[in-house]
């Protein structure tokens, strides 16, 4: 089982011999990237998601059980960013790349209405 379980990883890194993929397609999911890729991808795209959000002009997006959807998903997410980031778990790279995406996430949603909680709502 081990030497399957390495397979996956020899192919990324370009070192299966090339008899070997051939062998392994009868096994569905050989190739399936390990969970800290797929974990990695995910946080991504989410950041993508709320920095469009935002530049849209959409509000914060709310974490609550009566809110369905993607908006509930990136609440979910952006809380969890917020958790970590005050028990210190959250990845400097990460807490950068949120900085620098989507400017004023620590705070989130503020009293007072949207053209003061998104700069991309503000009107001169």
């Amino acid at each position: 089982m081990a030497w399957l379980q390495r397979r996956p990883e020899d192919a990324r890194a370009g070192t299966l011999a090339a008899a070997y993929p051939d062998g392994l397609a009868v096994l569905s999911d050989w190739q399936t990237p390990p969970r800290a890729e797929t974990d990695e991808a995910r946080w991504q795209e989410r950041l993508k998601t709320l920095i469009a959000n935002r530049k849209a002009g959409n509000d914060w997006p709310r974490q609550k059980a009566v809110i369905t959807g993607e908006e509930h998903e990136l609440g979910v997410w952006l809380h969890l960013q917020r958790s970590k980031l005050h028990r210190g778990e959250l990845d400097p790279a990460k807490e950068l790349a949120l900085d620098d995406g989507v400017p004023g996430w620590r705070e989130g949603r503020q009293r007072g209405g949207r053209a003061a909680n998104n700069p991309a709502t503000v009107r001169p």
